[in-house]
């Protein structure tokens, strides 16, 4: 007698539109988001030889080298406040911004070897990448309070506002880093003028000194930044330092929403033929 067999078989088709981001796809993904930030959280702190520690030193090297610099060879103001609590918030701020593009941005590329041979939602690369940032960032802001806990400053219930400041960091990093995840997979060597960027960006961006030195004429334009605004309210948490609001805060922020809302749609529309630049 013969015996039928009947075997159903799923076909998983990405969707026919490109400017309709996979939500869906995405919330159905939770199990495979947890394992692969986990695949990512041992693939970089196990085969390394100071493994997290990485996350302290690199701040702290950072710091000395902007300490030297502007504050004891050119003694750069600091707004009344001790130079080192002043640049650190500064420099964790935006080694937070700056982690979350480059991971962000190299999503893809690192995950080339899965992607070409599985199908499920690609958009979720970019936040397990994202979460690989957010470890190093929570490490950084641990660090930041206890050395302005050292100069004898304690935000005490500023501490509350802190996740609000942690997640407009990481949107200004994951705005970017979308935009620019798809381009790096066909133009591998845009990653390193990307690092490079976001140094001279580092430089212009009041992280190491004060706004006021700025001169009058381009303070405006320092002011369409929101890693400013992040910045500044992170002094404000951890020092005290007043923040002066004015409307270019509401602009930098619209920057920022639309630089989102940009990148979901370019990365929803570029990851349809990504396979095919390998």
């Amino acid at each position: 007698m013969d015996i039928m067999e009947t075997v159903s078989v799923k076909i998983i088709v990405p969707k026919s539109r490109w400017w309709k981001p996979d939500f869906e796809g995405l919330a159905k993904s939770g199990e495979l988001f947890l394992m692969l930030v986990r695949r990512q959280f041992l693939a970089r702190y196990q085969q390394s030889v100071l493994g997290i520690a990485w996350a302290v030193l690199n701040p702290l090297a950072q710091l000395f080298i902007f300490w030297l610099l502007f504050g004891l060879i050119l003694k750069v103001p600091s707004n009344n406040y001790p130079y080192v609590p002043f640049a650190f918030a500064g420099v964790v701020l935006w080694s937070i911004f700056s982690s979350a593009t480059l991971s962000v941005s190299s999503s893809l590329q690192e995950q080339m070897s899965i992607v070409s041979k599985v199908y499920f939602p690609r958009i979720i690369l970019p936040f397990v990448n994202l979460c690989r940032a957010g470890i190093d960032a929570l490490i950084g802001l641990l660090l930041l309070f206890i050395v302005n806990a050292c100069y004898g400053f304690l935000p005490g219930w500023r501490l509350l506002f802190i996740p609000f400041l942690l997640f407009a960091a990481l949107l200004c990093g994951l705005a970017l880093g979308l935009i620019l995840a798809g381009p790096i997979v066909r133009f591998r060597d845009l990653s390193v003028p990307l690092t490079y960027t976001l140094q001279l960006m580092m430089y212009i961006t009041p992280v190491m000194y004060p706004i006021s030195i700025v001169p009058s004429s381009l303070t405006w334009v320092i002011m369409l930044n929101p890693m400013y605004w992040v910045i500044e309210w992170g002094r404000w948490i951890f020092l005290g330092q007043a923040v002066v609001f004015s409307s270019y805060l509401w602009v930098s922020a619209f920057f920022v929403v639309c630089a989102l809302v940009s990148g979901w749609f370019i990365f929803s529309m570029t990851e349809r033929f990504i396979v095919d630049v390998q």
